[in-house]
């Protein structure tokens, strides 16, 4: 995971998270690994915490609405996982401080503004302190391998996060190609 500093005007005071020590405000997280190692899996039990302001990992969690942007997963796969996770927090007595909105905008991409009017509009309503990209290379046609090209899509992250002041959580899959004994189960 990594943690990057990216924009520059409405920051919170150093040390302020979402999730205590693990994903920080108006920051973008990069959680990658090889295809299939459950980083969506970690990722939405984690999100589903977030409105109900319930510890994670051991760790803190402050409260605040959610949006998950998901180009892999069905809506009604997270919906029912979803389910599962919050009749789970209700059994702990926890209640419900904010909301969690799933998105599938299959147009949506990060390097062509002129997709961005929708997603835009919701973001502006549902004011999320956390999105969530999964995963990161289907909202881009840009070379992964090129820090040039990947400029202009950590550019356009820093647009997205401006819209509310949000943070960014994009699950990114390294290439399969790449995978040797080092990425096998």
């Amino acid at each position: 995971m990594r943690n990057g500093k990216f924009l520059k005007e409405k920051t919170d005071k150093p040390g302020s998270y979402i999730i205590e020590d693990f994903i920080a405000r108006n920051r973008l997280a990069i959680w990658a690994s090889a295809p299939g190692m459950g980083k969506s899996l970690l990722a939405e039990p984690l999100l589903y915490h977030i409105p109900y302001e319930a510890p994670y990992l051991g760790k803190k969690v402050s409260g605040g609405n959610v949006m998950i942007i998901d180009s892999e997963n069905r809506g009604d796969i997270l919906q029912h996982r979803l389910k599962k996770i919050i009749r789970g927090l209700k059994r702990q007595g926890y209640k419900k401080h904010g909301q969690i909105e799933i998105q599938s905008y299959g147009g949506f991409l990060l390097d062509d503004e002129a997709t961005w009017k929708p997603i835009v509009k919701e973001i502006k309503a549902l004011e999320p302190v956390l999105i969530l990209l999964d995963h990161l290379a289907c909202f881009h046609h840009h070379d992964e391998n090129s820090e040039r090209q990947m400029k202009v899509i950590t550019t356009a992250i820093e647009k997205l996060m401006a819209i509310n002041g949000s943070s960014v959580l994009a699950l990114h899959h390294f290439n399969k190609l790449d995978m040797g004994s080092f990425f096998r189960r």
